[in-house]
């Protein structure tokens, strides 16, 4: 699929050469997927089914799970370094109240996922929009427990320690 595509401003940061380690591999996965909203997505797909075929919803329904698996991990292991369960960067200071920001991404995608199901199983197309107006705020939140995690893992600094 097509939808894939580097996250703003983060993406150079994390285009760095650095060693490998398991946060940098995770965040260099990150850094290579984004979530569309439906409608983008489908326009970006190359088959020609229609926007609520079921093929469609099943091809979205597991991008939209592979994107959250992959954030969620990021945001467990942001979490986990910045509560010094991981090694942290010497210059490391968190920048974000990581707790809050993960509660709130935690109920944005349960949210997500609802609407998401509505669309794929009901067919609800209001469901759908609904879901395209979480997707951002999403993508927002994750960016910054990607930021922190960058941080946090040394990755910003080009010496990863986790």
């Amino acid at each position: 699929m097509s939808g894939r595509r580097w996250l703003g401003c983060c993406a150079i940061v994390l285009c760095a050469g650095v060693s490998a380690t398991e946060s940098g591999d995770l965040l260099r996965s990150f850094s290579e997927m984004s979530l569309e909203t439906p409608v983008v997505l489908h326009d970006q797909w190359s088959v020609s089914d229609p926007l609520d075929s079921d093929a469609f919803k099943t091809e979205y329904s597991q991008y939209f799970n592979q994107y959250i698996d992959v954030a969620t991990t990021l945001s467990v292991r942001a979490i986990d370094c910045a509560n010094g369960v991981l090694p942290q960067a010497d210059a490391y200071e968190s920048m974000t109240d990581l707790s809050r920001l993960y509660t709130s991404v935690a109920e944005t995608v349960t949210r997500s996922q609802t609407q998401l199901r509505l669309w794929q199983d009901l067919n609800d197309t209001a469901a759908r929009d609904r879901l395209a107006e979480l997707i951002p705020s999403l993508t927002n939140a994750y960016s910054r427990l990607m930021f922190e995690l960058s941080g946090c893992s040394g990755f910003l600094y080009g010496e990863l320690v986790n």
